[in-house]
């Protein structure tokens, strides 16, 4: 989403106004700048290494006695040459230093009243590094850190007095400073939905994205408008999920929604289906992103049938199947006709072998597929299949996404089931030997899977 045009044309123009009179300095500037253009042209064996050669330049001139204007622009460089280091490695490190020395120029700018471009860009990419670090982490509790984090970041730059008088200069960072602190709501939510406890953070931080993201439906830049709007679906589809969460006795403390919750799930997944819908035109010349928008509004019938909406379910199910064959979004298709079927069955009397033929076929890159159709198998009492499809999604299921981990949860809880009604159905003292000490294992507040 982000241009990678902007700072090399910046650097450029910057080298001919005589700021450095320092050959050396000149020199490692041309180094970042000839970096800056491998990047763009995707050569990144390149590009490291002019990066590393910048980087060293100017830590060595940092080390010197040069005036406080130079210095302030060596950390700015310095700092660049890290971030595009840290986006080709994928090192948090190289972001964390990148940060300090953003932090360093803005400081030095500020130090000697030098509050222009610069400055505003060093605090703009201060908080594109928070945002770069929440992406090389995998645990949640340093996920939601990172993207706070950036959050405030982005916010300080937005609301710097200086930025008023360059918006016009600036307006391609401005907007996509806005779309990523948006962003970073809409995945806080995210991450906090997975949890009980942060259910009403959840939709707060689901709703304030939604109005960012709704102020930037007519922005310059093309895919920033699109993107926003595309994203706002996403948050209805999001909130929507809140909901089902949440279980009609609970529905009421849990404060969400003044309206029932039926009608707080149809008016969420019937908003993301209508925002979608205008996506799809939009986005005529991003095929990809128009495919996908196709993809999601056929996922979000596919939700909107879960509460008795048969019609949504068959419709969605005739365009998946036009879907299926694309290279690109294929597999979340056959995902998304699979859950389809599997709707059918559990609400509209569908047939098992259907649920049973489509989960195979997608296990190999979903493994919730098995969990599925083991409660699919589970349902009918049919144990020794709902055991033999638990068992697999316990052996194939991720360990670093939370959704995860609450499915492997509950399928613990029905592979213990399953093998307790099994032994009781057989007088097998084994199984239900094996189904309490997995009852145990799941009773201890020790236990992995306790919370």
């Amino acid at each position: 989403m982000l241009k990678k045009v902007g700072i090399a044309t910046f650097l450029v123009l910057f080298c001919s106004t005589g700021v450095f009179s320092q050959g050396g300095m000149r020199d490692a500037i041309d180094v970042l700048n000839a970096g800056i253009g491998f990047y763009q042209e995707d050569k990144m064996e390149e590009a490291t290494d002019k990066f590393e050669s910048a980087a060293a330049s100017f830590t060595t001139i940092l080390e010197g006695v040069i005036p406080q204007e130079d210095k302030a622009y060596s950390n700015y460089y310095l700092a660049t040459a890290k971030y595009y280091l840290g986006r080709i490695k994928k090192q948090k490190e190289l972001f964390s230093e990148a940060s300090e020395d953003f932090q360093k120029s803005i400081q030095g700018f500020k130090a000697i009243d030098l509050l222009g471009e610069e400055y505003l860009r060093s605090k703009y990419m201060r908080a594109l590094c928070s945002f770069r670090q929440y992406q090389t982490e995998r645990g949640t509790k340093s996920q939601i850190r990172f993207l706070e984090s950036a959050i405030g970041d982005f916010e300080e730059f937005l609301t710097d007095e200086q930025l008023e008088e360059r918006e016009e200069d600036l307006l391609d960072i401005i907007e996509n400073a806005k779309f990523l602190k948006a962003f970073c709501k809409y995945k806080i939510g995210s991450l906090k939905m997975g949890n009980k406890s942060g259910f009403s953070n959840a939709k707060t931080m689901f709703s304030e994205a939604l109005d960012e993201f709704g102020a930037l439906e007519k922005a310059s830049t093309e895919i920033i408008a699109i993107a926003s709007q595309f994203l706002e679906a996403e948050l209805h589809y999001m909130t929507a999920r809140l909901y089902m969460q949440v279980d009609d006795e609970g529905w009421k403390d849990a404060k969400l929604s003044r309206k029932t919750r039926p009608d707080a799930i149809e008016e969420e997944l019937t908003s993301a289906i209508e925002t979608m819908q205008k996506v799809v035109p939009k986005s005529s010349g991003y095929k990809d992103v128009q495919k996908l928008a196709k993809l999601n509004i056929n996922s979000y019938k596919v939700a909107l049938g879960s509460i008795g909406d048969k019609s949504s379910v068959n419709d969605a199910l005739s365009a998946l199947l036009e879907l299926k064959g694309s290279k690109t979004y294929g597999n979340f298709a056959a995902l998304r006709i699979a859950d389809a079927q599997l709707l059918q069955f559990l609400i509209f009397e569908g047939s098992i072998n259907s649920v049973s033929t489509t989960y195979s076929r997608v296990f190999s890159k979903f493994p919730e597929g098995k969990y599925w159709l083991g409660w699919a198998y589970f349902t009918l009492g049919e144990f020794d299949n709902a055991l033999s499809n638990f068992n697999s999604f316990l052996a194939h299921a991720p360990k670093d996404e939370i959704r995860f981990k609450y499915m492997e949860a509950d399928a613990k809880l029905r592979q213990a089931e399953s093998m307790f009604w099994k032994g009781v159905k057989e007088n097998n003292l084994t199984l239900l030997s094996q189904a309490s000490t997995i009852y145990k294992s799941l009773a201890n507040p020790k236990g992995i899977y306790f919370n």
